[in-house]
């Protein structure tokens, strides 16, 4: 998979294809300086996030006395541990816990640590992998593999003899997730060629796979009624100061609409076979 479905080939080390206006990982940060000055010359009041990723770390008075890297482990890590190898079946005897701040930096240290350069590292998703995964597999000078779906994952396996790492996402960028049975398979088929599986699940993690589609249609629904109250609360007294937050609202709602028409169309196409490195 090395072009996006409109023939548009992908970017070094990248699952999609770069634009003219950001055309580079330098435009990317350009972009995030731009973006910078206006939160200053604003200021965190008047800055809101619509991304859907919190990043923030609310924190009450009394939590500050823990907010340092030798008082806050040597308090908490013991249990932390103890909680984490029970959520994720391990055994204390046996397996450990690393924290991370970010799951980059995680996935970054698990490739420095587990991948070889010459190695072959496979993705699979419901469609393709964070390009963290594809940026930490070259950096450990191994060659990726991206695949979308068990059965692309499964001719990859096939085919491939030095696998020594899988990256699995569960839930991909796009929202698409993978069902728990092919998540199942994956890991057999893995661990039957003697590759391990580092899962990638940072947007997964929050979201419960019965729960998904229900969280689309709320979202859409919310968004929906949203748009609805503000038509609705627009002045009625003043007709000139009427028309613009009426319309403003308007716009919005056939905004929310044409997304929800988009989103089912996306959802409903007709799949095209996947393209295969050649």
């Amino acid at each position: 998979m090395n072009e996006d479905r409109f023939g548009n080939p992908h970017a070094p080390n990248l699952s999609y294809a770069r634009g003219k206006i950001l055309a580079s990982t330098e435009d990317d940060f350009r972009k995030l300086q731009h973006a910078w000055r206006i939160i200053r010359e604003r200021g965190p009041k008047s800055t809101f996030i619509f991304t859907g990723l919190d990043h923030s770390l609310p924190m009450q008075p009394e939590d500050i006395a823990f907010a340092d890297d030798e008082i806050g482990a040597a308090i908490h890590y013991e249990r932390l541990k103890e909680l984490t190898l029970e959520h994720l079946g391990g055994n204390a005897e046996r397996h450990d816990i690393a924290v991370f701040n970010r799951l980059t930096g995680a996935t970054l240290a698990t490739h420095l640590t587990l991948v070889r350069p010459g190695d072959v590292v496979v993705g699979v998703s419901a469609s393709h992998s964070h390009p963290s995964v594809l940026r930490a597999a070259s950096h450990a000078g191994a060659r990726f593999i991206d695949t979308a779906g068990l059965a692309e994952f499964k001719a990859v396996m096939e085919r491939e003899r030095n696998v020594a790492l899988v990256d699995l996402t569960r839930l991909a960028v796009t929202y698409e997730i993978l069902p728990i049975e092919a998540i199942r398979e994956v890991v057999r088929i893995a661990h039957d060629k003697g590759a391990l599986v580092y899962i990638d699940d940072a947007g997964g993690a929050r979201v419960d796979f019965e729960l998904l589609d229900r969280l689309r249609d709320l979202i859409h629904e919310l968004a929906r009624a949203r748009a609805d109250q503000r038509c609705a609360q627009a002045p009625q007294h003043d007709e000139k100061r009427r028309g613009r937050p009426h319309e403003r609202a308007r716009r919005h709602r056939d905004e929310v609409n044409g997304y929800m028409r988009r989103q089912w169309r996306r959802r409903h196409r007709r799949r095209r076979p996947p393209r295969r490195c050649r």
